[in-house]
Formats: C-alpha cells, structure tokens, sequence
C-alpha cells in the first residue's frame, strides 16, 4: 500500500451510546445496542475498537491515530493514544480537536472516524484518496474546510436497511440517489466555525435515527434556540450577528430543496460552507470549500446499532 497521509492525524470516536435515541417505526422491534461500543462489541473474539485499529493502519491512510474516549475504558484495549473524554458526541470531538491541535498545529487537518463501524484497510485507503484528492483542479491549492462522503444506498443493506436514507441529486440533471452519511471525514478546523459545528453535530447524532416529521421539527427548534443564544451573545461583544442568517438562508434553503427532491451535490457543498466555513474561504472558493464525494464502500455508513447489525458483520467476517 502507499505511504501514510502526511500530516493528517486521525481520531477515532469511542464515546458511549447510554441511552437508545428515538428510532423510525420499522426498527422498533430491532435490539439497540449501549455503552462502549468500540470496547464491548467483540469481533472474532477481539474489541471492536482494537480490529478497527488495526485496519486503519494497515490501510496507512492516516498517521498518527488517536482514540477518543475514556482512558479507564480503552487504555487496556488500544495501541494507541488514549485522549481521556467522556461526554456527548460534541464534547469528545471537541476534547480530540484540541487535542490534536496542540499536538500538531492549530492549521493541522483531522481525520475523525466513528468507532462503531469496521471498513476493510483497503476500502479506509481508497476512501482517504477520495477525501483528498484536488479533483479537476491538480494544480490548485484549495483551501477546503470539510471533506465528507455520501455513501450510495440504493440496494438492499441487510440488517442496516432500516437507517434513514436521503434522496440527493448527484448533478442538477440527475433524478435524486438514495445516500447515507459516511462516520469518516477529514477537517481543517482553522477554517470552520468549530463552536457552531460542535453543537449541530450533537443534535445531528442525537436525532440521527429519529423518524423523518419528528427529526425535521425538532431539529430545527433546537437548531434556531441555540443561534439566537449565539447571536445574542455576538451583540454583547458588538460583532453582527449573522450565523442565524447564514443558517437560515442557506440551511432552509438546501432543506427546502431536498423535501422537493432538487437538492444536488454542489448546493449542498455550498450550503455547508456557507454555514460551518468561515466566510472568507467561502468568499473565496464558494462550494468547493466543502468537498462532498460519493462512495458505494457501505461499511462506512453501517453503524452497528443493533444485535441483529453486529450478527450480520460477524457473519461478514468469517469465523
């Protein structure tokens, strides 16, 4: 395989699932996991996390890696540094950025992984090469703020078919793809809006399963209760007060677009950016300063969930 990613530290999300989220009507009956899953969850005999560790480097797609979680949990399972977290999903990525910032420069890139998934090396190789790679522009040094994948779910996913899908156009011309969100981006945190993006990914992971009428009310309250808090908090230090703008115009926008089956990749990307990318980047590149790419590597959105999603990936792996 090649050589690591230079400068591209990884950090691979080990928080715990306490508490069951609400879920679609037709996974009622399905047997949700809790706790630690990258410690509990055994594959032939061995941590999930640990299996995990082990792909990702020999996949020498990222280097060094990191684990996020709590040390009393996983310092007896990984070979790896251990950044000692326990909170919600937004407090441990907080806890690995800063972590990996002080460590590696406050303009180092980020990898992050959910702990709860077990792609091949291979398939994590190819998927870094896609994150990363310049596209039609080889020559050009863009300054992207995320990169993210869609993994393509038009086919049967087995015991994972229950997960929530969402139709996206790849271009303006095509008819809407079934996608998932894949758990491995890669970001350069000195270019987003971290405090921002923190919040919404603890809403996002919190409501991820929920069903589509529920998630889509609920989501937005909170999504609006927590910019106008920051608004007001701008007004106080006499900064304008435009994050709630920005979100509603280009959040509902996209939103708006997906209900109606019109939202394609590139307006998604520019959405982001014009969200969770500070403005002088958008400025500057507009959508590409979010790099959205599709993948068919499904083990990057099969988060195991359920009993009946870790059976089935035990059986994938052979004995």
């Amino acid at each position: 395989m090649s050589p690591p990613a230079p400068g591209v530290p990884l950090i691979l999300l080990a928080g715990s699932d306490r508490r069951q989220g609400t879920v679609p009507a037709e996974a009622r009956n399905l047997r949700f996991l809790k706790g630690y899953k990258g410690a509990d969850l055994k594959i032939q005999g061995r941590p999930l996390a640990e299996c995990l560790l082990e792909r990702v480097r020999e996949s020498r797609g990222f280097a060094p890696v990191y684990l996020a979680g709590p040390e009393r949990i996983f310092g007896s399972i990984v070979d790896c540094e251990v950044i000692d977290t326990d909170g919600h999903v937004g407090e441990n990525i907080r806890a690995g950025v800063d972590f990996v910032l002080k460590r590696h420069g406050p303009r180092s890139p980020v990898g992050i992984m959910a702990c709860d998934i077990l792609p091949r090396a291979d398939e994590i190789q190819e998927m870094v090469g896609l994150l990363l790679d310049p596209g039609a522009h080889p020559g050009e040094t863009l300054e992207v703020g995320l990169a993210m994948s869609l993994i393509r779910a038009d086919r049967d996913l087995g015991a994972s078919s229950w997960k929530p899908r969402y139709g996206i156009r790849p271009t303006p011309s095509e008819a809407p793809v079934p996608f998932l969100p894949s758990h491995l981006g890669i970001a350069w945190p000195h270019r987003l809006r971290l405090g921002l993006l923190f919040k919404l990914l603890r809403l996002a992971y919190r409501e991820r399963n929920r069903d589509y009428s529920r998630r889509q009310r609920t989501i937005f309250l909170r999504i609006i209760g927590a910019l106008l808090a920051r608004d007001f908090s701008s007004l106080l230090r006499f900064r304008p007060p435009i994050v709630t703008y920005m979100v509603l115009r280009y959040g509902l926008s996209a939103f708006s677009l997906w209900r109606r089956g019109e939202l394609d990749l590139d307006r998604l990307c520019f959405s982001f950016g014009a969200v969770f990318v500070k403005r002088k980047y958008l400025r500057r590149w507009g959508s590409r300063c979010v790099r959205l790419v599709t993948s068919d590597s499904v083990a990057f959105a099969k988060d195991i969930d359920t009993e009946e999603e870790l059976r089935e990936l035990e059986t994938e792996q052979g004995p």
